[in-house]
């Protein structure tokens, strides 16, 4: 959640605080009862700041998870590193008696993740070839399987990353949609608001406060509580004035 979106979402949480202050013009949603046009409106308001904020979680999340400091990849990468040193060391060792083992060679240390999956794939079925000898001169009889099994674990952390980042994409989509719409009714309630507080200029304005998204720093909080209220011209409504 950006900069902006975070001020957005700051300016719902004011308004469901300010409804929630204001019962009388806004009532809550309180199940099996009647609910006025502004309590639906707030109930909606309600699910979407909740949708905003568990898609903004999700976000941080998400971000963690899409990182290798945040799996753990790199000590997965190590580790099949040195299930593929220990074949290629034996067969390195075997070149010159047993034609054709010099074929099993470690892949190049600067090596993409994926190359060194396909070069692993690659030689563990190359391997299986010379399998008795290699066991006959001091791998494990189950180093395939032990192979098999570094191979298989960062696939799985790959594939773990690449979920991470589609994860931020739609958590990124809902929080822009969750705040689009609610500010859509917020709009809508203060049509309502407006009218019914048409009277009472101070309240007003306060709405009007909890509603705005804020920038950081401008100082708005602070001249709004230290400015009067504005008192409208009556003119010649009130009796015994005329308009100049």
């Amino acid at each position: 959640m950006n900069n902006q979106q975070q001020r957005k979402l700051q300016a719902l949480r004011r308004v469901q605080a300010w409804c929630a202050a204001n019962p009388q013009l806004v009532p809550a949603p309180v199940p099996d009862t009647a609910w006025s046009p502004l309590t639906r409106q707030l109930d909606t308001l309600n699910t979407l700041v909740a949708q905003a904020t568990a898609a903004a979680t999700d976000q941080g999340v998400q971000a963690k998870r899409s990182t290798l400091g945040g799996s753990d990849e790199s000590s997965l990468r190590r580790q099949l590193r040195a299930e593929l040193r220990a074949v290629t060391q034996v067969a390195q060792a075997l070149h010159k008696q047993v034609p054709g083992i010099g074929i099993l060679k470690m892949p190049s240390p600067t090596i993409t993740v994926e190359g060194l999956l396909k070069a692993a794939d690659a030689l563990a079925t190359q391997a299986s070839t010379y399998e008795t000898v290699l066991v006959a001169h001091g791998l494990a009889p189950d180093f395939l399987a032990h192979l098999a099994a570094a191979v298989s674990a960062l696939k799985v952390s790959i594939d773990r990353r690449g979920a991470a980042r589609a994860g931020i994409v739609s958590a990124t989509r809902q929080v822009r949609v969750s705040l689009a719409l609610g500010r859509q009714y917020v709009q809508i309630m203060d049509a309502a608001l407006t009218k019914a507080l048409r009277n009472e200029p101070a309240r007003l304005t306060e709405w009007k406060h909890a509603q705005r998204v804020t920038l950081k720093g401008t100082g708005t909080v602070t001249a709004l509580l230290v400015s009067p209220p504005t008192v409208p011209d009556l003119g010649s409504d009130v009796p015994g004035t005329r308009a100049a």
